[in-house]
């Protein structure tokens, strides 16, 4: 028999969008009701999903597999929807119009809105998934599977991560761990705030091992993956956990039930900036104004708000997310969405960057 899992829960936005979070608390709200009609009016087909892992055997066989929801399937689909338990989310999505949701026994998975938040466009693994499609893992459920190591590795990293410091503080890495049917572990790098972070975070995890996943009552495992969040120092790790932003999203146009989707084109992989380099692209002066690491050395940790912003090709901000939750961050994030910026083109051909900012949060 096939398993598959579909993660939902009560959503949360790591920055101001109402629509989209008004939009998923209705479509839990729905699933609580088990009002399949209310989930199939959200869904505007036809579009694309990554693979929608149901514990119902006749649901996992439709709907596994990535592909394209058409209407003629989407009554079956929300039928199918409804039968996910969903449970109380403790991260937030990277994407605008787009909220992480979670359903037992502890699976995550986004669901982007249209702009007007009225209808779903786009659902998938959390954090951008993985290459076998297996089902994400929240943190509390993966760490239930842990037989060796720790996220908290202060005392092996400082040696190396205290330079790091000055470009950000803290510094921190996504790491995505994938288990197979036996247990055997895999570890891949999904977001760093420099690139040595990422490569110390990575070193610092080999000795971590996980028992294979099962599903409750069942008696063979899955494989599972899931993404955990290491920051140094850990004591200023962020209270609400921000997934990482997908490396290379696909952009797709759909024409009313498409047998499949038309890939626009794959974005390049995003370039990770300090907080100078994205400021000399600016078109004009930064509001808010960043703090640069002097301004920062004598500033208590908890004055200080953290936001990550990206921008694509064209220079113009396509993610802004704050990494805390402190006083303002709503407002200096719904600023930032209006920050321009140059192309940034190192070599020549404009490319995707992101840049991890600091503010001096005053009392």
């Amino acid at each position: 028999m096939r398993f598959a899992l579909l993660a939902l829960l009560i959503p949360s936005v790591a920055f101001a969008d109402p629509a989209s979070d008004a939009a998923g608390n209705e479509l839990v709200r729905a699933m609580k009701r088990h009002d399949a009609k209310a989930i199939a009016a959200r869904l505007a087909t036809p579009f694309k999903h990554d693979g929608v892992w149901f514990r119902d055997s006749e649901c996992a066989t439709r709907f596994a597999l990535p592909g394209v929801l058409q209407t003629k399937d989407r009554d079956a689909f929300a039928r199918c929807f409804v039968k996910l338990v969903p449970q109380m989310s403790t991260r937030t999505s990277a994407q605008r119009q787009t909220v992480v949701l979670t359903v037992e026994p502890g699976v995550e998975l986004e669901v982007s809105f249209d702009a007007e938040g009225q209808k779903v466009r786009w659902l998938g693994a959390a954090g951008g998934g993985n290459d076998k499609g297996a089902p994400m893992l929240t943190a509390q459920a993966f760490e239930a599977l842990r037989t060796k190591g720790t996220t908290l590795l202060d005392d092996a990293v400082r040696d190396k991560l205290e330079p790091e410091l000055v470009k950000a503080n803290p510094t921190s890495a996504w790491i995505r761990t994938c288990l197979d049917e036996n247990g055997v572990s895999t570890r891949s790098l999904a977001w760093s705030s420099t690139t040595v972070t990422g490569q110390v975070f990575l070193h610092a995890t080999e000795d971590w091992t996980f028992r294979a996943y099962k599903l409750p009552k069942q008696i063979l495992p899955i494989r599972v993956c899931s993404l955990s969040l290491l920051t140094y120092p850990a004591s200023k790790a962020p209270a609400t956990e921000t997934l990482p932003p997908p490396k290379t999203p696909l952009v797709y146009n759909f024409e009313e039930d498409l047998e499949s989707p038309i890939i626009d084109h794959a974005l390049p992989s995003i370039a990770t900036l300090q907080s100078y380099e994205l400021a000399a692209l600016a078109r004009a002066p930064l509001d808010p104004k960043p703090a640069t690491p002097v301004q920062l050395v004598n500033v208590p940790s908890d004055r200080i708000s953290e936001i990550n912003v990206c921008i694509n090709a064209k220079g113009d901000v396509k993610n802004v997310v704050t990494m805390g939750q402190q006083p303002g961050d709503r407002t200096r994030a719904g600023k930032m969405w209006r920050w321009k910026f140059k192309p940034y083109a190192p070599s020549g051909t404009a490319t995707e960057a992101c840049a991890l900012l600091s503010f001096i949060v005053t009392p």
